[in-house]
């Protein structure tokens, strides 16, 4: 998705027009602060002010459509403190729950403007756990081995990762599912940020082994797959890495 920064009647209406351009899935991932982009001087405004809006956009579409949304959004917690908030929505349209990203990106400024999080959730949907992270975190894979020990079989990555970086991205979201043989299902920005960065794209679904079920640098438009229990329960049985694992030198 094309993000225009500070902008989030455009955005939602973009997020609209993507969605019924290309209906019929059960889950929909946005990519990280999809109705405002980096436009940090406006964040305490938009958290303020706008994303209550994208938030209700989110509930409203879910409900009519009848599917799981997910996204990331500047919201201001009950302190007052900025947060950039992973928010799931299900069929119902009701906030099952959500995320604060944990790890912020210094050469982004996140660290000046955002208080972390500290806690990592897993949400069952549809018979599978998922657990959402946000871009920057793909570069923790202590993260991700925690959660994969609690069960999760897709891994949701919100992400504005930018295009001179994109190898990287490409290769930590390899190295994620197939070091937990899970899914990983990651949407990223495209298009050219206030700042003049351009943005990767290269969004994708990559399976419990490392395949890639579907990739896409397109703008404004989806990609979709469809994940299966059997992929998964066969890759394990195959190559049971984590019951391979030694004590006193994977774990203490």
């Amino acid at each position: 998705m094309e993000i225009k920064e500070a902008d989030g009647d455009t955005n939602r209406k973009a997020a609209d027009n993507i969605i019924n351009e290309h209906s019929g899935a059960d889950f929909y991932l946005l990519p990280e602060l999809w109705s405002t982009g980096y436009c940090h001087a406006e964040w305490f405004k938009m958290a303020r002010e706008d994303s209550p809006k994208s938030i209700l956009f989110m509930q409203n579409l879910a409900q009519k459509k009848h599917f799981w949304i997910g996204g990331t959004l500047i919201v201001l917690d009950e302190k007052s403190q900025l947060k950039n908030r992973f928010i799931l929505i299900d069929p119902s349209g009701e906030i099952i729950g959500h995320y604060d990203k944990s790890h912020l990106f210094t050469l982004m400024d996140e660290h000046l403007y955002i208080t972390p999080g500290n806690h990592s959730p897993i949400f069952n949907v549809g018979g599978f756990k998922i657990a959402p992270t946000i871009c920057y975190d793909l570069r923790f894979p202590e993260m991700y081995r925690r959660l994969v020990l609690q069960g999760v079989d897709i891994f949701l990555v919100s992400a504005e990762w930018p295009m001179s970086r994109k190898q990287i991205m490409m290769t930590l979201a390899h190295a994620r599912a197939i070091e937990s043989q899970a899914y990983l299902v990651l949407s990223n920005r495209v298009g050219l940020g206030s700042d003049k960065e351009l943005f990767a794209g290269h969004s994708m679904v990559i399976d419990p082994t490392g395949g890639v079920e579907s990739l896409t640098n397109e703008i404004n438009t989806t990609i979709t797959s469809e994940v299966s229990k059997a992929v998964q329960i066969n890759a394990k049985k195959l190559l049971p890495v984590l019951e391979h694992r030694v004590m006193s030198i994977d774990y203490d």
